[in-house]
């Protein structure tokens, strides 16, 4: 789930009748900028219209300094509906998780893609996946209720507990699928909750462990959350410098893993992606719209590909009882330990990887074809062009055309998909074919595409 999923905006009346202005709910939570759609009052509001749903519901965190704030607010709202809550503090997501009862649920109150000035508060179920869209809309119907939202008496008012978070039991269950490993590995988690966990699990799983960034701090100016290769010049340097190590590295929430191979090479989403469900041996996978072709290969084209986003990918897992799906983003989901986006887990495969051979050998092994992405912005009616882009895109030439998220146009050789942003002006444009002429060939042919339209 991104921001821009969440661009679409509505009053609401609060319990005072003051109105109030806020992002609607998207398919994992909601999500704002703190101080402006992201308000404590909003807090109180949410935990209230989940409480009269859930009697038990565990909160977490991630090392933002408007954490505390919002999960307070929250804990507020839950126990004036009732709601007994567990607080288990700065944790993991796919931690988080495993500490909710079936009957349960759990909220995050993290960032999306580490942007400091949004907070976004997430809804998972108990086993791992995100709320469902009927599930949001009827927290959503709740909070518009023109009668409100009942309180509870004072003495069936819920109650707030401390609990550690579930460290041990997250790194069992991964242990247990995984077993050992005996490579070096250098663990950057950029000072944030997988502090807490991914080192503990690597040193227990037998690994030769180094750690940069992997203390956790409110304040944090080593890097940027997001485990790209831009952010991880550090952890380039130390795997460049340390024969046969890896290098590791995660976001703030721990829902994502960034990998750097034994040459120091950072490995891309895409390679990722067909790298573990070759190394899983998938017989069927779920995917979203911009990945790669190669793991039609690998999963013998039994794909399934849904729209950009984790919680459509776990969607998909659940519906069609798939082991594993993942994104180019670096999000890998894990059906047998949860349906909740693993970086702990997907980190300790790959590790496991490395330990028999090398990762840089395995992907040696696997298919690859040249990929690249493109914007074109435009200052038209974001309806209108995608009224034209729809028009224009039924009448390509071409194998088959996927619209579950933009259009995706599959050649022969190749394919390229054109996707309208959420939040902003911009056409998003991907390409990839078997060789890199022909790739810039179909960048080319979409690109005049959607210029066409912009006129």
């Amino acid at each position: 789930m991104y921001i821009a999923s969440l661009a679409r905006r509505k009053v609401l009346s609060n319990d005072r009748g003051i109105k109030a202005e806020m992002t609607v709910f998207g398919v994992s939570g909601v999500a704002g900028k703190v101080g402006g759609e992201i308000t404590p009052e909003l807090a109180v509001r949410i935990g209230r219209a989940i409480g009269l749903r859930y009697g038990h519901v565990v909160m977490s965190s991630d090392i933002k300094r408007t954490g505390p704030m919002i999960i307070n607010a929250l804990a507020a709202g839950l126990c004036s509906a009732g709601c007994e809550v567990t607080d288990i503090g700065i944790c993991p997501l796919p931690t988080t998780v495993r500490a909710v009862e079936k009957d349960g649920c759990s909220l995050m109150v993290t960032s999306p893609r580490g942007q400091a000035e949004y907070t976004w508060i997430r809804f998972n179920n108990y086993d791992g996946s995100s709320f469902s869209h009927s599930q949001l809309s009827e927290i959503e119907r709740a909070m518009n209720s023109a009668e409100g939202m009942p309180t509870v008496k004072h003495d069936m008012i819920g109650m707030v507990t401390s609990a550690e978070p579930p460290a041990t039991a997250h790194i069992n269950k991964i242990i247990k699928d995984v077993g050992n490993i005996d490579c070096p590995v250098i663990i950057d988690c950029g000072a944030d909750t997988t502090s807490l966990v991914t080192p503990r699990l690597m040193a227990q799983m037998g690994a030769d462990v180094t750690t940069i960034n992997s203390i956790v701090q409110r304040v944090f100016v080593g890097r940027a959350p997001e485990p790209i290769e831009a952010n991880l010049r550090e952890l380039i340097k130390h795997v460049r410098s340390e024969p046969g190590a890896i290098g590791i590295a995660h976001d703030g929430n721990g829902s994502r893993v960034g990998i750097i191979d034994e040459s120091g090479k950072y490995v891309c989403g895409n390679t990722l992606v067909t790298l573990l469900a070759s190394h899983l041996k998938v017989d069927s996978i779920a995917v979203p719209v911009n990945t790669t072709m190669a793991v039609d290969e690998v999963a013998k084209g039994n794909v399934i590909r849904t729209k950009i986003g984790d919680d459509h990918v776990s969607e998909a897992m659940k519906k069609n009882r798939l082991r594993f799906g993942g994104e180019p983003s670096g999000t890998f989901i894990f059906s047998g330990a949860s349906f909740c986006p693993d970086g702990i887990y997907a980190a300790a495969v790959l590790a496991g990887i490395a330990s028999e051979g090398s990762l840089r050998q395995a992907i040696g092994e696997l298919p690859y074809y040249p990929i690249c992405n493109s914007d074109v912005r435009f200052n038209s009616e974001k309806a209108d062009l995608a009224r034209r882009l729809e028009e224009r895109m039924r009448s390509v030439d071409c194998r088959s055309l996927v619209t579950v998220d933009g259009w995706r146009v599959e050649m022969d050789d190749g394919w390229y998909l054109i996707r309208l942003s959420n939040f902003e002006n911009t056409v998003r444009i991907t390409a990839e074919a078997r060789d890199r002429v022909y790739m810039h060939c179909l960048l080319d042919m979409a690109r005049d595409l959607v210029v066409s339209c912009t006129h």
